[in-house]
């Protein structure tokens, strides 16, 4: 019934998956469901609103990828690094979380799911290495401002910060300084919620930094 869930709910959103990602996705959505339940991972309670506020939504960032080593800080739950991984397998994904009991649900999936591409991390942001990724990832985890500040330094040059943001995203592009404001962009991605709730804001850092 999870894997149909999934399926229907991505249908919704122009996302096709194959038999094997709705496998690997809905067994990703069953251990959440179970941890949640002694862990609160999420407030999201049930399998249908893990499916349709979390794990749906994460695909949509799908299409805005670059190519390179994807580095999810914050990841919490796995989101949206564990679905990624999952429909992008030749993708080397690190999850990062500060959290004990997170990097350990997280370690979990990552040996339950088969999930060979990722990698764990438990340690907060500040501390990671400069330019160590291609990509960064961030869902519901700072104010842009903080997150740019905390994040670019991560890029290698060329790199592509894309945070997962609701409706306040055009406001807390406004308050950015300049130099930042004119290197983002704020796509409207999909979503089975309140139609242009869920934005996505991209920041590439300059090839020549």
């Amino acid at each position: 019934m999870t894997e149909q869930q999934i399926e229907e709910a991505a249908q919704r959103l122009g996302i096709a998956l194959t038999g094997s990602e709705l496998t690997h996705l809905a067994g990703y959505v069953n251990l959440l469901s179970h941890w949640n339940r002694a862990y609160n991972l999420t407030a999201a309670k049930t399998s249908t609103a893990i499916i349709e506020r979390h794990v749906v939504d994460s695909l949509t960032v799908r299409a805005y990828l670059p190519a390179g080593q994807l580095l999810d800080v914050g990841s919490g739950a796995g989101l949206p690094g564990i679905p990624l991984a999952i429909v992008e397998p030749q993708r080397s994904v690190t999850l990062v979380d500060s959290n004990g009991k997170k990097a350990r649900f997280l370690r979990q999936c990552k040996l339950s799911l088969g999930l060979v591409n990722v990698a764990v991390m438990q340690t907060r942001m500040e501390q990671l290495a400069p330019a160590c990724c291609d990509i960064v990832t961030a869902r519901a985890v700072a104010p842009l401002g903080q997150l740019l500040t905390l994040l670019v330094p991560l890029l290698r040059p060329g790199g592509s910060l894309l945070a997962l943001k609701g409706a306040r995203a055009v406001a807390e592009v406004a308050a950015l300084p300049e130099e930042w404001r004119r290197a983002v962009a704020v796509h409207d991605l999909p979503s089975l919620e309140e139609e242009g709730c869920a934005k996505l804001v991209i920041y590439r850092r300059s090839a020549e930094e």
